[in-house]
């Protein structure tokens, strides 16, 4: 058997994995070798985005091509592991094990009285303390807040206008069959927690404008009027959130009074809306402190790891008290999970969102009969495509199925479905074949599948003219310029290598220089500037993009002033930037390009993302080999939490 030294040496724990099980076993005095491999793995899964260490599950999540798919991640880190002396390491049955583990003095077993100890035995999970208290925060939290009482609406009758009526009738959403928008219009105002999830073009952002316009509308006249918070994990989702909520819609009436309501809201940064500061180790709301807000609304909440989901849980107001409190999640699932540990929309959605309790269903049921009599004559199951569940079971989760605004040829759309409901891979290697005589057709435009590893020349003109274009605007309307950058979005999984971030930069900042218009230092008019770091002065927070102006000021499209070079946290050049870091953006267009070997990076939501940032054009540029490698691979982050909600 394989001991704490080998999975040293092999490179699967690292020097202080190792010290802390050293510590644990001069501490607490346990003895057993299994055990203290057990407490080290746990912590090492936790390094490796897991939230604890699946007992069953072992072999698994420390494979080689686990192991493997984790360092290609770390590019950035200087990391040594000896996938050569893999082969040679075994793993003891942990899951055979377990009476073991939960009489180890070091190990508090959640079936026992409470013990502080640094390391839990939850169910057939390992957990470090942190870990397991912040999963049981979350859980409680979503549990007690779906559960919470909310109040009664002021104007039940206004409201099932808004929601049932015809258009012209005064109605917000959409004309003829009821379908899950309206279920999830009448969850966010009837549930004290909802999640709307759903991909591109479902329409999760329009339907929480009406949401909204629906809950501020019942209160304009009360004496204390709704309290509003928009949030989303970065700078630029939370300025994309705020553009798309004060637009004024172009298929149904919103009175003035209402839009001019909701022009006065402004999504902020997760960050911000907590006041987490680097310098605190307590956000500025918390659980003693609470959010002094009745509706929350958070976007691209698949961005948000297990840490910030459970500060931001833990500032919510639990008390019955507030009877119009409103969490609402807006997010896709299926995009790239969160950089840090856990994945927790995905935990929370699951296959929830096409289903509902019995009990729920029935009280849906009455309350919509007595909002229109004649829902009493619709088969509301299938109108609403719900799968009823006999037994109580979390059931706050919508996932939207209609796809609006998308045209009916539109080859993005398909490519994305076919990711997204796990299509089969040859299946997809047929649709981009078939590209060509489907182009033919006027069909599937969108879509241009370019097999190789490099940007065709054709292609590197329209990209470079575009910068061209964003530089000299940047000199004169650096605002007017960020909007200009959206047009094009280069995005790669790798910083290095001849496809990667940094040569694809390199390229675009060469190309500017022969026309002598920057890329001779790293304060010339044009740059575009990606920050790395949150920063509490600048309130910039990782993943916020900026431009040099002709003045030298950095300008950010959600700060009303410019910030001088030297006052930027961490930073660097974005012509091309990450999949990861390009979640809450959109782009007209967007070249993905992959490199020409296999890496553990490419995966199945990492494609999916990176296609549906585009709206109007998606360039892919790969090899079939590495895209239905990547297509096979799934991110996958042990958790409990989506048991723990059931």
């Amino acid at each position: 058997m394989s001991t704490l030294d080998d999975f040293k040496n092999a490179g699967v724990i690292n020097g202080l994995e190792y010290q802390i099980a050293l510590s644990i076993q001069r501490i607490y005095g346990e003895t057993n070798a299994d055990v203290l491999l057990a407490i080290a793995l746990t912590n090492a899964s936790i390094r490796f985005g897991h939230m604890g260490l699946e007992l069953d599950q072992v072999s698994k999540i420390f494979s080689q091509e686990a192991i493997k798919q984790y360092f290609d991640n770390q590019e950035d880190l200087k990391i040594h592991v000896h996938l050569d002396l893999f082969p040679k390491l075994s793993f003891p049955e942990f899951a055979l094990l377990r009476s073991d583990l939960a009489s180890s003095p070091a190990i508090w077993s959640t079936d026992q009285a409470f013990e502080l100890k640094p390391i839990v035995l939850d169910g057939d999970f390992l957990f470090s303390y942190q870990s397991w208290k912040g999963e049981d925060l979350v859980a409680k939290s979503i549990l007690a807040l779906s559960q919470k009482r909310t109040a009664k609406l002021p104007n039940p009758a206004r409201f099932a206008q808004r929601l049932f009526a015809q258009n012209e009738q005064g109605g917000w959403f959409e004309e003829g069959c009821l379908g899950r928008a309206h279920l999830a219009g009448y969850y966010a105002t009837h549930r004290g927690f909802c999640v709307i999830q759903g991909g591109p073009g479902t329409g999760k952002t329009t339907i929480t404008q009406r949401i909204l316009s629906m809950l501020i509308e019942q209160y304009l006249s009360h004496q204390a009027p709704l309290r509003i918070a928009l949030a989303a994990p970065t700078g630029k989702a939370a300025a994309r959130m705020t553009e798309s909520l004060q637009k004024e819609p172009s298929f149904f009436k919103l009175p003035s009074l209402l839009l001019d309501e909701l022009k006065q809201l402004k999504a902020v940064t997760i960050h911000r809306l907590l006041g987490i500061k680097s310098s605190s180790s307590k956000p500025k709301y918390h659980a003693g402190n609470p959010l002094p807000f009745d509706v929350i609304v958070v976007d691209e909440a698949s961005m948000i790891d297990s840490w910030l989901m459970s500060l931001l849980l833990d500032a919510i107001d639990m008390h019955q008290s507030n009877e119009r409190q409103h969490l609402i999640f807006l997010g896709d699932p299926e995009q790239l999970p969160a950089v840090g540990n856990g994945s927790p929309l995905e935990e929370i959605c699951g296959d929830r969102g096409s289903q509902i309790t019995k009990q729920s269903f029935e009280t849906l049921r009455a309350d919509w009969q007595a909002y229109d009599p004649q829902v009493q004559s619709l088969d509301l199951k299938s109108l609403l495509n719900l799968q009823i569940i006999h037994q109580d079971i979390f059931d706050s989760v919508v996932a939207l199925n209609r796809v609006h605004r998308v045209k009916d040829d539109s080859g993005i759309h398909k490519l994305a479905t076919m990711i997204k409901s796990d299509a089969d891979v040859q299946s997809i290697k047929v649709f981009l074949d078939s590209l060509p005589n489907l182009h033919q057709q006027g069909q599937s435009l969108d879509v241009e599948w370019i097999d190789g590893h490099s940007i065709p020349n054709a292609l590197m003109t329209r990209l470079e003219k575009h910068y061209v274009e964003f530089v000299n605007l940047a000199k004169t309307n650096p605002k007017e310029a960020l909007k200009h950058y959206n047009l094009f979005g280069i995005l790669a999984p790798h910083y290095s290598g001849s496809t990667g971030i940094y040569a694809i930069n390199q390229l675009i900042e060469d190309s500017l220089k022969k026309k002598k218009l920057g890329g001779w230092n790293q304060k010339y008019a044009g740059r575009p500037i990606l920050v790395t770091q949150n920063d509490d002065e600048t309130e910039l927070v990782n993943g916020d993009i900026g431009v040099i102006g002709g003045d030298g000021q950095v300008y950010f499209p959600n700060l009303n002033e410019a910030l001088s070079l030297s006052r930027l946290p961490e930073h660097k050049t974005v012509f091309a930037m990450s999949v990861h870091k390009s979640q809450g953006s959109e782009f007209d267009e967007v070249v993905f390009i992959l490199p020409s070997e296999i890496s553990g990076i490419i995966t199945k939501e990492l494609i999916y993302t990176a296609i549906t940032r585009a709206k109007k054009k998606i360039y892919l540029i790969s090899s079939w080999a590495i895209l239905s490698q990547g297509l096979s691979i799934r991110v996958e982050k042990s958790s409990s939490l989506s048991d723990r909600l059931s």
